[in-house]
C-alpha cells in the first residue's frame, strides 16, 4: 500500500537523500546488522511526532500500547488522553524554539517499514516530492497532540523501558547524566 513517509532535517536545501551509514553503530542481531549499512531513514505519519525537535535533541517519547496499564500511563502522563508525552531537557528549550525543521515528504514506493515505531528504510537515492517548512516547532507538537515535558536532566526516565508503554530514546548519548545499563 502506498502511503506518504517523511524525513526531518534542519537543512532547506536538500534535492535528493543519498544512502549512508549511521552515525554510531547500533549493537543489533546480526541477521539485523544491515540496518547499520548505508541507508535512507524516513518516518510514517503516526511516528512523525517523535521527530519535531531539533535533530540532536535528547528526548525519550513515550505512547500508549493495547497492552498498557492504566498506572504506567499516569506515571508518566499528565494529560493521558494525549497519544504521546516526551520529555527534553530544560536545556534544549531554547533551541526548540529557535530551530526550524524542514519536513520532506517521500511516497513508501521501493521503502522497507522495520515494523518499529513507524521506521522504514531504502538503500537508493531518493528524491523528495515535497518540503515544508515547520518554524514552530511548539505548535507543531501541541497540533500533533504531544503533551511536552521539560526535565532538567532524563535520568530518572531509565527504567521506563520496563514499562508497558512503547519507549523511544533519541539522541540519548546528548543527554547529561545519561547511563542506562
Amino acid at each position: 500500500m502506498r502511503h506518504r513517509l517523511y524525513h526531518f532535517s534542519e537543512d532547506p536545501n536538500i534535492d535528493r537523500f543519498v544512502p549512508r551509514p549511521v552515525q554510531t553503530e547500533v549493537v543489533r542481531p546480526k541477521r539485523m546488522n544491515w540496518l547499520n549499512g548505508p541507508l535512507v531513514w524516513a518516518i510514517d505519519a503516526a511516528y512523525a511526532p517523535l521527530y519535531l525537535f531539533p535533530r540532536d535533541c535528547p528526548r525519550i517519547v513515550m505512547s500508549k500500547l493495547v497492552t498498557s496499564s492504566e498506572t504506567d500511563i499516569s506515571r508518566y502522563w499528565i494529560d493521558p488522553t494525549k497519544p504521546f508525552v516526551a520529555f527534553v531537557e530544560d536545556r534544549w528549550v531554547d533551541r526548540i524554539k529557535a530551530t526550524t525543521l524542514y519536513r520532506y515528504t517521500f511516497e513508501s514506493d521501493g521503502f522497507v517499514c522495520l515494523e518499529d515505531v513507524g521506521m522504514h528504510v531504502i538503500d537508493k537515492k531518493v528524491q523528495p516530492v515535497e518540503m515544508t517548512a515547520l518554524p514552530d516547532l511548539l505548535g507543531e507538537l501541541q497540533a500533533a497532540e504531544v503533551e511536552l515535558q521539560i526535565r532538567h536532566d532524563l535520568s530518572g526516565l531509565a527504567d521506563a523501558w520496563d514499562s508497558s508503554l512503547q519507549v523511544s530514546g533519541i539522541r540519548l548519548r546528548n543527554a547529561q547524566n545519561w547511563k542506562r545499563e
